[in-house]
């Protein structure tokens, strides 16, 4: 009976995560927004650090979706229909940096003589942290599997072409 029960929940489980990715998707598509736009280097020093070291048509590119996402917003608008295919809200970016970044953390606090107390509670936050970011960048991912028709077509609004 467990066994029916736990199969049962596992595809609710599926079904709201799918349903939440395509809200997800639509919203920031509506906004020609990535989801690593919505990451604030302000409030993480990791993701600060990540974005210094991306080069500097990519940040561009990321501050241009900004700009044009709250001037959207403050007209109470969306971007148009056409538009609105083109993007591609969770093609990565960030998450390869963000990843180097940590290594390079990890590699300096193995250099470091700290107490083992202070190091275990650190490296367990570390974990955490990355956990959760491994969470996002599984729920980008799955929409990369998937395929976007959009992915090859130049979108007309960022002066950056931004295809791989």
């Amino acid at each position: 009976m467990s066994s029916f029960l736990q199969s049962f929940l596992g595809s609710q489980e599926k079904l709201v995560g799918s349903s939440a990715h395509e809200i997800l998707s639509k919203r920031l598509r509506k906004y020609g927004l990535r989801y690593d736009d919505l990451y604030d280097r302000y409030y993480d020093l990791d993701i600060k650090e990540a974005l210094n070291r991306l080069p500097r048509e990519i940040v561009n590119a990321r501050n241009q979706r900004l700009k044009r996402s709250m001037d959207l917003s403050m007209k109470h608008e969306y971007l148009p229909e056409n538009l609105q295919q083109m993007q591609t809200p969770f093609r990565s970016y960030l998450q390869d940096m963000l990843a180097l970044v940590f290594m390079s953390i990890d590699r300096i606090i193995d250099l470091l003589p700290v107490d083992p107390k202070i190091e275990r509670t650190f490296r367990q936050k570390r974990r955490e942290r990355i956990a959760e970011r491994q969470v996002e960048m599984d729920l980008g991912n799955q929409n990369q599997d998937q395929g976007n028709e959009a992915d090859y077509v130049r979108n007309p609004i960022v002066i950056f072409d931004d295809r791989d």
